[in-house]
């Protein structure tokens, strides 16, 4: 499928990407599979329902008989917190698995949130792809073309899908991170939740409003130091045990 881009442009999204076969998907009674994620999270992932960001990504996945989201315990590699695969994206099922649980807090939600952003993106490119979902997010499609990206496991994938999540979603990340914690410090103390696992493609550059700038490494200093305040005295599901 071809979108027009800044006037002329025509661009093919995903390039080699090779649409799904016309099927009717058997309904599945749960669209979102956490089965295998262990209590502590599943109890923590339930909490996060109430969160707006929640329903705009992993929540777009409940109640659609055209996908199945699986949230599991597992190993992404060394070094990560979690991971989305959406190598089987047209047969309409995500897997997103979580590696690290660190305090079973608001650090667990911001991965949470973090793969489920992953997620809603496979299930848009894919969609925009299929001509379902009409909407043009311009530059994710841009950095699709630009990059090659496949929408599946390769890495121009995840490079895309980084750095439109560090100009698009780290603010937003945030602040679900401050709601969650009951709004106790102004959101500029939650910045480095929604930084996490984007910090290198802050700092070579990122989209903010519209303009092009760095991550400053002095004030993602002071982002750290914050989130190891906030962690040590939030009440944030600790009652999930």
């Amino acid at each position: 499928m071809t979108v027009e881009l800044a006037g002329a442009i025509l661009v093919k999204v995903g390039v080699g990407y090779t649409s799904a076969p016309e099927e009717e998907h058997e309904p599945v009674e749960d669209k979102i599979d956490d089965s295998e994620l262990n209590k502590r999270a599943r109890c923590l992932l339930e909490k996060l329902k109430i969160n707006k960001l929640y329903g705009k990504t992993i929540g777009v996945f409940d109640n659609n008989d055209n996908y199945k989201l699986i949230i599991k315990d597992g190993y992404c590699g060394i070094g990560k917190d979690g991971c989305a695969n959406g190598g089987d994206i047209e047969n309409g099922n995500v897997i997103i698995k979580i590696q690290s649980f660190g305090n079973y807090s608001l650090d667990l939600a911001a991965t949470m949130l973090h793969e489920g952003i992953h997620a809603e993106i496979y299930k848009y490119v894919y969609e925009f792809n299929e001509g379902i979902d009409p909407n043009q997010r311009r530059n994710l499609l841009n950095y699709y073309y630009h990059y090659g990206a496949r929408n599946g496991l390769d890495l121009a994938t995840t490079t895309v899908q980084h750095q439109f999540m560090a100009d698009n979603y780290v603010k937003p990340i945030a602040q679900a991170m401050r709601e969650l914690d009951g709004s106790r410090y102004p959101l500029e103390h939650y910045m480095g939740f929604g930084w996490d696992g984007l910090r290198a493609y802050g700092y070579n550059g990122y989209y903010d409003n519209g303009v092009f700038k760095p991550l400053d490494k002095g004030r993602d200093s002071e982002y750290y130091k914050n989130q190891a305040a906030i962690l040590a005295t939030t009440t944030f599901a600790k009652d999930c045990l």
